[in-house]
């Protein structure tokens, strides 16, 4: 099987396999960086994202990254295999996935047997994962792509979300229309590797952030309202 890289996340079907490519750029979600402080920001319940990422920061020589896993990769069933599949040496030191109903990131240590359990990962799982300055700047996803609506959304209302953008929502192309496609979104954030913050995008709105270009197999946080529905799509 051959692998492509891309400045981006890109998909390449063939015999029904594909190979899924993240590499290291400013503001790459899903990029594996190497910044010399960990600042970011946490989603909180609410309109802004404020607390230190994640509740228990790492060693200021991690740099943590937004990734998401879009296909069906054989052998990727929890979060240590994905710090193994990322990096075999071991860089990837934590990896974390969203509660959206407590409002708090769930940081497992990887190979650890205290604290957070080696938490289950499925096909269309948003990620955070932590990285030494010895990890490597690029990584490739290898697997099936998921049959066209298999991939679904959990939501909570009225609460930051952590969701991937479907490979087959092809057609959103950016965080206004992401916010359309849900509904009754009202924020849409990405993630900043090389800044370690969030990118918040206020949904129709001239002021502050721009509405950004979104990408299917990418992770961004949304703010849901009363009307939003509970699954997308």
């Amino acid at each position: 099987m051959k692998r492509f890289l891309s400045t981006g996340i890109a998909i390449a079907l063939l015999l029904g396999l594909a190979v899924l490519a993240m590499l290291a750029r400013p503001g790459g979600a899903g990029a594996l960086l190497r910044p010399a402080r960990v600042a970011a920001a946490l989603a909180q319940r609410g309109s802004s994202l404020s607390a230190a990422l994640p509740a228990a920061a790492p060693e200021a020589s991690y740099g943590w990254s937004a990734i998401a896993l879009p296909l069906n990769v054989s052998g990727v069933t929890n979060a240590d295999q994905v710090a193994s599949y990322i990096d075999s040496a071991g860089n990837i030191k934590q990896v974390a996935k969203w509660d959206a109903a407590a409002q708090i990131w769930t940081i497992r240590t990887v190979g650890s047997p205290l604290g957070t359990p080696n938490f289950a990962v499925t096909t269309g799982m948003p990620l955070l994962v932590a990285a030494t300055g010895a990890a490597p700047t690029t990584f490739a996803w290898v697997g099936d792509v998921p049959d066209q609506g298999t991939v679904h959304n959990t939501l909570a209302p009225s609460m930051w979300n952590y969701i991937m953008v479907p490979l087959d929502q092809g057609s959103i192309s950016t965080a206004d229309a992401l916010a359309a496609a849900i509904g009754g979104v009202t924020k849409v954030a990405r993630w900043d590797a090389t800044a370690q913050i969030w990118v918040i995008r206020t949904v129709g709105s001239p002021l502050g952030t721009p509405n950004f270009a979104v990408s299917i197999g990418y992770p961004y946080l949304i703010l849901t309202g009363a009307s939003s529905p509970a699954q997308w799509p």
